[in-house]
């Protein structure tokens, strides 16, 4: 029986684990004992399964959020914060963060995003039912938003 941590099988969590530390195909079949190929396909498929997590999570933030909004380009950075601050004011949301956090976690997290002191890309931001926000290059979420949106019709506040 194969063991399973979370949606990988114990080899792509060894596989992962080499990769991750320089390891080749070769020296990492070597070490756990089977072909390179199967290390390459292991490694092809924990890849998979983390991105289907990934967009799983997303989608799961999306559809259990308290707040979804949409920061379109050429905004100051300096409103950002309070945009989202007000927004969740509005819906009586306990936002946990503050105003540097989320400027910080802007300015991390879509750094290619900014350009100056102004936003060139639109920004996704939710805020999950925890009152955490979570933010995103919209360009990045825009295929699973649009198709949440048309089976949903989700409450997406545009700024």
């Amino acid at each position: 029986m194969i063991e399973k941590y979370g949606l990988l099988s114990e080899l792509q969590v060894k596989v992962l684990y080499y990769k991750e530390r320089g390891k080749s195909f070769r020296e990492i079949s070597t070490k756990i004992g089977t072909s390179h190929q199967n290390i390459a396909i292991a490694y092809r498929r924990a890849i998979r399964n983390i991105e289907k997590a990934e967009k799983t999570i997303l989608i799961y933030r999306i559809v259990s959020s308290r707040a979804n909004i949409m920061i379109r380009k050429d905004k100051h950075l300096a409103e950002l914060p309070k945009i989202i601050i007000e927004e969740c004011d509005k819906r009586s949301i306990k936002l946990r963060s503050d105003f540097t956090l989320l400027y910080k976690m802007i300015h991390f997290r879509c750094r290619d995003a900014i350009c100056g002191q102004k936003l060139c890309k639109d920004l996704f931001i939710i805020i999950d039912k925890e009152g955490y926000p979570h933010t995103y290059k919209f360009e990045e979420v825009k295929e699973i938003v649009n198709g949440l949106n048309k089976i949903l019709d989700l409450d997406i506040v545009v700024y």
